[in-house]
């Protein structure tokens, strides 16, 4: 893996069909790239995990030259520090300008497809942090879109790009035929978005903000933020991951995180069956408190047919009650 991000290296990925990081570590001895080298890059979305993008592409070599975001206050820090960078709070305007070679989208899930279909049809390669879309449909349009420009691209799941740690090691384990034969996963996490209701208030839409906007390709309603508790106000910029509108809850906020493991050990692909099972009843607006997600996958070649169980919300996998696993906080259980 090349150590700077440079244009030349993503003009050459893109030209032979590949997909990169364009935010790898430097090691002490790299130098940054000259200015003509460096990979301009705009940002969607500036704050939260924006911010951490931005940062480690920076500290990378690239250069940031726009910033885009719907929140002209949460966007103060980022443009604090690029000066320089054009400020947009419509992507579409921060895609019309020139000079940008690379795109990062870091919004809220529902805006990921919508900003990443038009920042490739624009000739951008795209880092889109996970999870990559909003529905099934939409991941088809990306990957669609995506083969067919011939960009560079990537979904962010930094853990999986790092290149030491505890889940390289484990694939390599697997793999390895350690444990023999894997056919039965367990995925387990603790976080909840349940208990989301749609507020019967209103409030006037702060200064600054672009709640159309940021609603984005979702049904509009009015704004509320409510009172702010240990994960963010009713909707933005945090609890979205409650409502079916913008997120998902628990499934697809922590999923592609720890359900990668398993994929990536057992070269999963698509499941033929899936169940599952949550409290409280289906709601058509909003994520359950908890969930148990059974997914079947067929065998692949040599490899066995795999069984894989996600819960989240505070279930776990009966082998803690039965006494069979220490007290671990979350993980996997590969047999």
């Amino acid at each position: 893996m090349p150590h700077r991000p440079t244009r030349r290296r993503f003009l050459q990925a893109a030209a032979a069909g590949t997909s990169a990081f364009f935010a790898w570590p430097l090691r002490a001895e790299d130098k940054k790239p000259s200015a003509n080298e460096r990979l301009h890059v705009g940002v969607i979305g500036v704050a939260g995990q924006g911010a951490y993008n931005w940062t480690e592409v920076d500290r990378a070599g690239a250069e940031i030259v726009a910033l885009c975001d719907v929140d002209e206050g949460r966007a103060g820090p980022a443009r604090g520090k690029f000066p320089k960078a054009t400020f947009d709070v419509d992507f579409r305007d921060l895609l019309d300008r020139k000079g940008i070679d690379a795109v990062i989208v870091a919004t809220p899930d529902h805006t990921h497809a919508v900003a990443t279909v038009a920042a490739l049809k624009s000739g951008r390669h795209v880092y889109c942090e996970k999870p990559l879309t909003h529905d099934v449909a939409e991941a088809r349009a990306v990957a669609e879109t995506a083969a067919r420009e011939k960009k560079v691209t990537q979904m962010g799941t930094q853990i999986h790009n790092h290149p030491e740690g505890n889940y390289r090691r484990c694939v390599e384990l697997i793999q390895g035929g350690a444990i023999g034969a894997v056919k039965e996963v367990h995925v387990w996490c603790g976080t909840s978005y349940g208990g989301a209701k749609r507020p019967t208030e209103t409030e006037e839409v702060p200064k600054g903000l672009h709640w159309d906007l940021w609603l984005g390709t979702a049904p509009e309603r009015p704004f509320y933020r409510g009172k702010k508790d240990d994960r963010g106000y009713c909707y933005e910029p945090f609890n979205w991951r409650k409502w079916w509108d913008f997120g998902g809850g628990g499934l697809t906020d922590m999923a592609c995180h720890h359900v990668d493991l398993p994929f990536w050990a057992l070269k999963l692909r698509h499941p033929t069956k899936v169940s599952a099972e949550g409290s409280p009843r289906p709601d058509p607006e909003a994520a359950a408190d908890w969930l148990i997600v059974n997914y079947e996958f067929p065998a692949r070649g040599d490899l066995p047919a795999v069984k894989l169980t996600w819960y989240d919300g505070g279930k776990r996998p009966p082998h803690f009650a039965q006494g069979q696993l220490p007290k671990w906080g979350d993980g996997s259980l590969f047999m």
